[in-house]
């Protein structure tokens, strides 16, 4: 099937107890992984948009300029993934298929991970 995926990097901050957004997501940088037709990926993708998983990613938003964005092209919520799921997945999945855009991927999230802390950061899973 294949599901057309931007990576977008970010950490969380805490958003005003009013909004119906708990978290707030701050941009650090995106990697367009295209297609993603792989089955640690997929699961993934498939598991944050699972309603039975939405305490263990939480709904959030990001601004991209002015623009406020909480769904992604499908129409599907934007949830905050840790980025040592995401890491995990794409590893797995390029040991089995090396993919060029996950080899990109790789080094760019440790380095990331070196320098903000693991739990400092998440990623949201953007379909187009």
């Amino acid at each position: 099937m294949g599901y057309e995926t931007r990576l977008i990097l970010g950490y969380k901050s805490e958003n005003s107890p009013r909004s119906k957004f708990k978290f707030r997501m701050s941009e650090i940088a995106t990697i367009d992984l295209s297609k993603i037709c792989y089955n640690k990926m997929e699961a993934l993708i498939s598991r944050i948009h699972n309603k039975e998983n939405s305490k263990l990613y939480p709904k959030t938003f990001y601004y991209q300029g002015n623009k406020m964005v909480t769904k992604d092209s499908y129409g599907d919520a934007l949830r905050l993934v840790p980025v040592q799921e995401v890491l995990d997945a794409i590893k797995e999945d390029n040991e089995k298929e090396s993919y060029r855009r996950f080899n990109m991927a790789i080094p760019f999230l440790e380095e990331a991970i070196k320098g903000f802390g693991n739990g400092e950061l998440f990623c949201l899973l953007y379909g187009y």
